[in-house]
């Protein structure tokens, strides 16, 4: 079987980012499965016009028994487009593997038409709630759901304290540091906790890059807040993944209280699981598929300050269930491994046939 494979890859070089992470992985796995598999990578499509002419000979000059394309919702748009037109019989073999949450929206509010997608042979979303997002656009029949996926390794990562009483419960925040991911209340729910007497030691550490609009008030606020909140800037677990899980699992518990338009599948979360650390996220888009509440952490209404405090709590105060809550998320990382989720669930759909 021949596989056109068509996103953002950088092949040989560390992956910059979730995107280029998620299609360097495909590529590993596809080259193992299929007796041949073609790569376009379009990561300096602007500036390099031999990807299109590249683009162009195996889309339209070589026969593909699957073309897929893991590419940005933009950049995949205007490729069904010009596709659309020029040969609309070739989107029946296509495979379209969404990324992020922003894709059902577009086509919802009509800024993607949905023509352009109703004669692909699969849309790949990364959560239930997605697909049924798209249901609203009448895009349902060629629609199937598999999430999110790493490349998860047998690491043994040190035990969590054994002993929480006797030292300071530590959170962690990773992701991008803006408004819409709920940072602000987190310094809330900080203020609260603050009041609670005989409450023990805990700490917030920040890691991503700030949003520029946010940068003066997140610094005041780390300002404000330097007993207990830090800034450590960046976290690669894309390139130096095993030091940097090292890290993350000297955490206790992550925070996620996001409630960004766009959020899909969070990477963040498997992150979170593969280094043992229970999440209290929002319930917000896709969240409540991953985070099991009660199992691998807790939700809270979006926007909660109060909620936030108040979960972040239970985990200053009961060391013995967030033991169990962190054994929970290690068992739940291997479920979005993603030798595990290709084979169990893309290879079966690329080799079916169309009806």
């Amino acid at each position: 079987m021949k596989i056109l494979l068509i996103g953002a890859i950088h092949e040989n070089h560390p992956p910059e980012g979730g995107e280029e992470f998620k299609n360097q992985l495909l590529v590993r796995f596809f080259r193992a499965h299929f007796s041949r598999c073609e790569v376009i990578d379009t990561k300096y499509w602007r500036t390099q016009p031999k990807v299109w002419i590249r683009l162009f000979v195996h889309l339209f000059l070589v026969s593909y028994d699957r073309i897929i394309i893991s590419a940005s919702s933009a950049s995949t748009y205007r490729l069904l487009q010009i596709v659309y037109y020029l040969s609309r019989r070739k989107l029946s073999k296509m495979v379209y593997m969404v990324i992020g949450g922003y894709f059902p929206e577009a086509v919802t509010a009509k800024i993607y038409r949905r023509k352009f997608y109703a004669d692909l042979f699969q849309i790949i979303v990364e959560g239930h709630y997605l697909k049924d997002e798209l249901k609203k656009s009448a895009l349902e029949s060629n629609v199937s759901v598999i999430p999110n996926f790493k490349a998860i390794e047998t690491v043994a990562f040190p035990a969590k304290m054994a002993d929480m009483k006797e030292e300071k419960t530590k959170f962690v925040f990773l992701s991008r540091i803006a408004p819409s991911k709920g940072v602000p209340e987190i310094f809330e729910a900080v203020a609260l906790l603050r009041q609670s007497k005989n409450l023990p030691d805990f700490s917030v550490d920040f890691y991503g890059p700030v949003e520029a609009p946010f940068q003066s008030s997140f610094f005041s606020l780390i300002g404000e807040y330097a007993d207990c909140c830090t800034y450590k800037g960046y976290l690669d677990l894309v390139g130096k993944t095993e030091q940097s899980y090292q890290t993350l699992a000297e955490y206790h518990c992550m925070l996620f209280p996001t409630y960004w338009q766009g959020e899909g599948f969070p990477g963040v979360v498997v992150d979170a699981y593969i280094a043992g650390l229970p999440i209290i996220g929002s319930d917000w888009n896709m969240n409540s598929e991953i985070i099991e509440e009660g199992k691998t952490g807790y939700l809270i209404e979006p926007k909660s300050s109060e909620q936030l405090a108040a979960a972040m709590e239970k985990i200053i105060l009961d060391p013995e269930t967030l033991k169990i809550l962190s054994k929970n998320s290690l068992q739940k990382a291997k479920a979005y491994d993603y030798r595990d989720v290709l084979t169990n669930h893309l290879l079966p759909l690329i080799k079916t046939e169309p009806l």
